[in-house]
């Protein structure tokens, strides 16, 4: 049987009429379900087939409440999604508040996080912009100072002649030569 159905049951047996309060989580599509969010009751997903016990875990309402839920459909603890900024707000202006205007935390969070990544990526690519235009730099210098290089006048520096003596054949050559 459905969770719905029993409840049904439950309510024709002792003929008591049980609302249901319903609040949806961060996602905008999720609904919870429970006679009442506090500690012990049970709660449950809202499904086009009916009810379902809410998994083990936190569940986070657009209302910023965390739904801890340590059994299987059964609400452990209700506690502030954070503590700090729901202590300034007062319960009063949190429900004054419309769902839309709830939602935009995450759209600024998802702004900032874009952004932090942007200027992550814009401060890098400057960086290698700096680093290419002190490269442009060093080799501008090299190819001066190899274009000066080049520009100096070779000069050449032949060893000089190294007297050695003649062999006898060397010298008959050259007495022969000087003859004719």
């Amino acid at each position: 049987m459905e969770y719905k159905q029993i409840l049904n049951k439950v309510k024709a047996l002792l003929s008591i009429e049980v609302l249901l309060e319903q609040m949806k989580l961060v996602d905008g599509v999720t609904t919870l379900e429970a006679e009442s969010f506090e500690p012990g009751y049970s709660v449950g997903i809202v499904t086009p087939d009916g009810i379902v016990p809410a998994p083990v875990g936190e569940h986070e309402t657009v209302d910023g409440l965390i739904i801890v839920v340590e059994n299987e459909g059964i609400i452990q603890e209700v506690k502030p999604s954070t503590p700090a900024e729901d202590a300034m707000e007062t319960p009063a202006e949190v429900a004054a508040e419309p769902a839309e205007k709830m939602s935009a935390p995450k759209k600024v969070v998802d702004t900032i996080t874009k952004e932090t990544f942007f200027n992550e990526v814009k401060a890098e690519i400057e960086m290698l912009e700096n680093e290419n235009k002190s490269l442009k730099a060093e080799l501008s210098a090299l190819k001066v100072e190899l274009s000066q290089a080049a520009a100096k006048a070779i000069v050449h520096n032949p060893e000089p002649a190294v007297k050695r003596e003649l062999t006898k054949l060397e010298r008959f050559r050259e007495i022969k030569n000087n003859l004719k």
